[in-house]
């Protein structure tokens, strides 16, 4: 379906599901996904349109370096750094076309135009054995453990797009590098303040679960003889997660849990 929407009484945009849309001063493209006609209490009619950034169409590609069967092969192996296991996931998948040319995703560039990261990566090797799933989902689960980001991004200068693994940086007041960044209302920069505390979702144990090997994980305020009702134990599940020696499995299961 296509609809047509005036901006500012100047021009017309042709809306079409799918459609890419981006402003100059931001580097995120969107996707149109969602249109809705509304009639409001006054019985004003207008459009709403909603969508999801670009990253978004990674849930549109496999993680997979085979198109064998299960039996053939199980898992897709790989062995580095977090940040280039996602790196090599999404240049296989969306750069290199592989196993599916038709998963390219057309004019990337993997070097990104965005200030550097001076928070150091992590720099030990995992082993991932990567069942079949999304390439978004298998990022996602690696930048969540090891508390990396990932970019899909407009250069407005160049209209170029631009994939990069991030590991953030660091604006506390505990560094020079860069400027700080401070909220406190105090600084006039926080206003309708409130407090929240709750242990409704803490964990203070995490039961961390591989195909080799379980392993109790505690926080280091936390004494391992916690028990009875202070007890509060998180389990997870990490079924891709191996290694060649134990000493290196206890140490990812560590650093998961």
């Amino acid at each position: 379906r296509q609809r047509q929407m005036c901006i500012r009484d100047r021009c017309w945009v042709c809306l079409e599901f799918g459609v890419l849309l981006a402003q100059n001063k931001s580097y995120r493209v969107m996707k149109l996904e969602t249109v809705e006609d509304i009639y409001d209490e006054n019985g004003k009619k207008y459009l709403k349109c909603s969508g999801r950034s670009l990253e978004s169409i990674l849930e549109d590609r496999v993680a997979r370096n085979s198109l064998n069967g299960l039996t053939a092969t199980p898992t897709w192996d790989l062995k580095t750094t977090p940040a280039n296991v996602m790196r090599l996931i999404f240049g296989v998948t969306c750069i290199q076309g592989s196993p599916s040319p038709e998963d390219k995703i057309p004019n990337i560039n993997t070097n990104s135009f965005m200030p550097p990261s001076n928070v150091p990566e992590p720099i030990d090797p995992i082993d991932i054995k990567l069942a079949p799933t999304t390439v978004y989902d298998a990022i996602s689960d690696i930048a969540d453990i090891w508390n990396l980001g990932f970019r899909l991004l407009r250069n407005p200068e160049t209209s170029v797009l631009h994939w990069d693994v991030y590991s953030g940086s660091d604006r506390t007041t505990g560094q020079t590098t860069r400027p700080p960044v401070v909220f406190a209302p105090e600084l006039d920069n926080l206003t309708n303040t409130k407090e929240l505390n709750s242990i409704e979702t803490s964990k203070n144990v995490a039961v961390v679960v591989s195909p080799d090997m379980s392993l109790v994980v505690y926080p280091l305020n936390v004494p391992p003889d916690t028990d009875s009702f202070d007890r509060r134990v998180l389990l997870v599940n990490v079924s891709n997660i191996t290694a060649a020696n134990t000493e290196d499995l206890t140490s990812m299961l560590t650093q998961i849990g």
